[in-house]
């Protein structure tokens, strides 16, 4: 009798103390920076869309590469609206679980000796035209950038809050410009300030 009360006294014990852990441990937080896309590979690519038909390739240049082994370097043509779309689907849901962090950045090399215009058009889950987008445009500077985009705070093209939690496409694009260009992209990641 006093071994099986001992015993019940024990899993009560164990019970009891697995509870208040459970009940006191937090839930992970979200790092403060994930990676979206390191562009490594064509593997890594499958799903997006290249807008133009830039010539592709990828570099590992020491130089260039700031995430990884890889980066991707695009060549676009003078007076060709040129870019990179990411689909929802892409890497198993890329566009999920931005409303999370602070920032999306990624890590542009322009290669040439111009400055260069960058465009990002996001779309929600209520976007149906330009106004009920969201645009960020970014000059690029001869040399490394780092691109910031902010997602707190987001507004739509026409006025009114961005659903970022909604975000169902991704593009950054370089207009037309005036003259054959060169950028590589890296690390592109969503970061907590």
């Amino acid at each position: 009798m006093r071994k099986a009360a001992g015993l019940w006294i024990v899993v009560g014990v164990f019970v009891a103390g697995s509870w208040i852990l459970a009940q006191e441990t937090p839930p992970p937080a979200e790092p403060k920076s994930k990676l979206i896309m390191g562009f490594e590979n064509e593997g890594e690519l499958a799903g997006i869309e290249f807008i133009g038909d830039p010539g592709r390739e990828f570099v590992a240049d020491k130089k260039y590469v700031t995430e990884g082994q890889a980066a991707l370097k695009l060549k676009g043509k003078k007076g060709t609206d040129t870019g990179i779309e990411f689909p929802p689907t892409v890497r198993g849901k890329c566009l999920t679980g931005w409303e999370k962090y602070d920032l999306l950045v990624v890590d542009v090399h322009n290669l040439t000796d111009k400055d260069l215009s960058l465009s990002f058009r996001l779309d929600d889950d209520k976007s149906k035209d330009y106004a009920s987008r969201a645009r960020f445009a970014k000059t690029l500077r001869p040399g490394a950038n780092a691109v910031k985009i902010p997602l707190k705070g987001l507004t739509r093209n026409g006025g009114g809050d961005f659903n970022v939690a909604g975000l169902r496409r991704f593009i950054g694009h370089f207009g037309s410009p005036t003259d054959d260009f060169e950028v590589v992209f890296d690390n592109m990641r969503l970061e907590k300030e």
